[in-house]
């Protein structure tokens, strides 16, 4: 049974959405930062990244969503997990390593491993094969492009768990950590995701590019950012104020 979202935690959601519609943003969809290729050269992440793929400077959720639905073969499969590595690395600046973990495990069989996600995209087949060594976050963000586009699968980062705490919604009886995250946990964390959107479907303003479980995670993980920045920013005043005088 889900979590009840808390009323700190629902108000501060519907802020949000709130703002997100009224800007007209497709934000959510965004492309990554431009990713550097030597970064991800086979010696750094232990993955073959061919110029015949000719991925663009800036690599979308959208795009990473669009080649795992398409893809069906462990070749495509692969390219597919390259390219949503990159656009998850944002989140996650040791990803190149972690790829190579999984790589160094999986061998010439991470194509079939990703395929076999596909047909059962649960934490728990993550768990079971060499894609566990991508840690929680980067396993979710894989999760949530390879399933199906009816039923995406959410996914979650130190920002969201942050953010949830701020916001009251983290107790003694749900303490999300994801040093020790596993199926138990990412079943708790999506039912809340479904319910709270689902909540947000029922309020009818909802974009449809946005009727995806990791949008909560999204909202959530941009307004922790922000109030990050935000916090940075005033303290970078105070200190130049101090200087100044």
């Amino acid at each position: 049974m889900a979590e009840p979202v808390s009323r700190e935690a629902w108000s501060r959601l519907v802020a949000l959405l709130n703002a997100y519609v009224s800007e007209e943003s497709n934000a959510f969809s965004h492309s990554g930062p431009i990713w550097k290729k030597e970064r991800w050269s086979f010696e750094h992440s232990g993955l073959n990244f061919s110029d015949e793929w000719s991925f663009p400077d800036r690599i979308s959720r959208a795009m990473v969503k669009s080649m795992f639905e398409w893809s069906t073969n462990a070749d495509d499969m692969y390219r597919a997990f390259c390219a949503c590595m990159v656009f998850a690395s944002e989140k996650v600046p040791q990803a190149p390593m972690l790829a190579k973990a999984v790589a160094a495990q999986a061998g010439d069989s991470l194509g079939r491993e990703v395929l076999n996600l596909k047909d059962n995209p649960t934490f728990a087949t993550v768990e079971k094969s060499p894609l566990r060594n991508l840690g929680p976050v980067l396993s979710t963000y894989l999760l949530n492009a390879v399933s199906v586009k009816s039923q995406r699968c959410a996914s979650i980062d130190q920002f969201v768990i942050d953010w949830m705490i701020e916001y009251g919604q983290v107790s003694d009886n749900w303490a999300l950590d994801l040093s020790t995250f596993d199926s138990n946990q990412y079943q708790r964390y999506s039912d809340w995701c479904r319910q709270a959107l689902d909540r947000f479907r029922e309020s009818g303003h909802l974009p449809d590019h946005c009727d995806d479980h990791a949008f909560i995670g999204f909202l959530m993980g941009s307004d922790r950012l922000n109030s990050l920045t935000d916090s940075r920013f005033s303290a970078w005043v105070g200190v130049a104020d101090r200087f100044h005088h």
